[in-house]
């Protein structure tokens, strides 16, 4: 049962790595050092709805077309 829990924390680990290192990346690091305006915000905020859309499609085809033994 350990190796379970020990296998969550390492997974858990490197998937906050992961996401850190994408807010790290130059492109974050752009974006981040724009100046908002109104205009710009209103384009983010559509961007990113379609941006989040299409990202929980391809993870709902990735779950379902990982093999049994993974799932």
């Amino acid at each position: 049962m350990d190796a379970g829990v020990d296998s969550f924390t390492e997974l858990e680990s490197k998937l906050a790595e992961l996401a850190n290192a994408q807010f790290a990346s130059p492109e974050y690091q752009r974006l981040f050092a724009l100046k908002w305006t109104r205009a710009r915000a209103r384009i983010y905020m559509v961007q990113r709805a379609y941006f989040v859309h299409n990202r929980r499609d391809c993870w709902a085809y990735l779950q379902g077309s990982v093999p049994f033994d993974v799932k």
